[in-house]
């Protein structure tokens, strides 16, 4: 998976970034990662995080990330209630992606699964104009 991340400014990068760093290599860890390569580019306050992990798959990118409480990962049986059979992940509801997304001016997801030849992108951009627009009703 690929994701590209613009934080509105440098001080707001700094504050965030205490807990971004931990959530996206906590994503890679769920996701089974062996490698994770974080680039940060400072002038432009910009982060781009790249794994090799499961991948999400494209209906599952669209239908589901970068929406509150929902995720891709939670598929849990009817038949296995147990606790102890449950998968251990740092997140499966979704938050930090939705956070992501309602904190950047852009957040870029791209996945590739190991079954597809291709790779997926969803794209969330903040319209300034929208927001100025909204803030003055």
């Amino acid at each position: 998976m690929t994701a590209s991340y613009a934080l509105p400014d440098l001080e707001t990068a700094i504050q965030q970034g205490k807990w971004i760093w931990m959530y996206v290599i906590y994503n890679a860890i769920d996701a089974h990662s062996k490698t994770i390569k974080l680039s940060v580019d400072v002038l432009n306050a910009t982060f781009t995080a790249v794994d090799d992990g499961d991948g999400i798959q494209p209906d599952d990118l669209y239908k589901y990330i970068g929406e509150c409480f929902a995720s891709s990962r939670l598929h849990i049986s009817k038949s296995d209630d147990s606790e102890n059979k449950r998968q251990k992940t740092y997140g499966s509801r979704g938050a930090f992606l939705f956070e992501l997304v309602s904190l950047a001016t852009s957040v870029e997801i791209e996945s590739r699964v190991y079954e597809h030849w291709t790779s997926y992108r969803k794209v969330f951009q903040v319209c300034l104009s929208f927001l100025h627009i909204y803030t003055l009703c």
